[in-house]
């Protein structure tokens, strides 16, 4: 690797770069089955509408219920999402959404359509049927002061292929090797951002994988990160003057930031290192 550049993520990614999500280069371990993820994605929705149904006052077991399902649809879009087929990007990206609407209206104790809300790199479509104004566009400044750090970076290029078939921001380095965590990448996914090294042996599985952590990234900031944001908001002093079209969006990062400073690569990290190698796999 001497006549090799390498990309340092503590350069690259210094926007959050431990709520960043790498493909390693790592040894033999046995693969998640599919029944194991569903599985994972099923519990995690239905317990994350449920504590959130605690503090909203709706009903528990039911906010467990239909968050359960939730998650499964969730699951089924990141599986669309990462199929060969023209739109088969966007279809996974809008049943990704609408899964993880259902998880956060089921905690909110309201119908599971009642908001659908579809990402996309730095702004979230928040389809509302029975309000006024049925369709309202937030931006996420955390995720467009992403999309802009990479995109006037020097050593990564737009891969527009990648990115307007999968409704993400895919980016490969230029002529560089990824380092995250003191060991080589294959790729890293930083909010609505999926790098991919241009070293990388399989490029198109390693942007698979990357784009699953993409979506995983979309669904804790709206069922974790938008209820805590807008929580604190609603007790700032100046929590009104804040426009309704901005969202901070670092709720989700910050979890992550601090799940790493407490248990390293373990806890929620191993379930989507899990869940994205399957899924690379299609």
């Amino acid at each position: 690797m001497t006549t090799r550049a390498v990309l340092s993520a503590a350069a690259l990614l210094s926007l959050a770069s431990a709520s960043a999500r790498a493909q390693y280069v790592a040894p033999h371990k046995r693969p998640a089955t599919g029944a194991e993820v569903l599985g994972v994605n099923v519990l995690l929705g239905g317990a994350t509408a449920m504590v959130r149904a605690f503090f909203t006052g709706a009903d528990p077991l039911r906010a467990f219920a239909i968050g359960s399902l939730g998650g499964a649809v969730h699951l089924a879009g990141k599986y669309v999402a990462v199929q060969a087929g023209p739109g088969l990007g966007w279809a996974g990206l809008a049943i990704a959404g609408t899964g993880t609407s259902v998880v956060s209206n089921a905690g909110r104790g309201v119908s599971p359509l009642a908001e659908v809300t579809v990402p996309l790199p730095g702004l979230r479509f928040r389809v509302t049927p029975g309000a006024e104004r049925r369709v309202r566009v937030v931006l996420n400044a955390y995720e467009a002061i992403s999309v802009a750090q990479y995109a006037l970076h020097d050593d990564v290029r737009v891969d527009w292929a990648q990115t307007t078939a999968s409704g993400t921001m895919v980016f490969v380095t230029d002529e560089k090797h990824i380092m995250f965590d003191d060991s080589r990448v294959h790729g890293v996914a930083v909010g609505p951002v999926a790098i991919i090294s241009e070293f990388a042996l399989d490029a198109p599985a390693t942007a698979r994988h990357e784009i699953v952590h993409v979506h995983q990234s979309w669904f804790a900031q709206e069922v974790w990160g938008r209820p805590i944001e807008d929580a604190v908001r609603s007790r700032l002093p100046f929590g009104d003057r804040i426009p309704a079209w901005l969202e901070l969006g670092i709720g989700a990062p910050g979890l992550f930031i601090l799940e790493h400073e407490l248990v390293g690569r373990r806890g929620t990290r191993l379930l989507k290192e899990a869940e994205a190698s399957l899924l690379e796999r299609r």
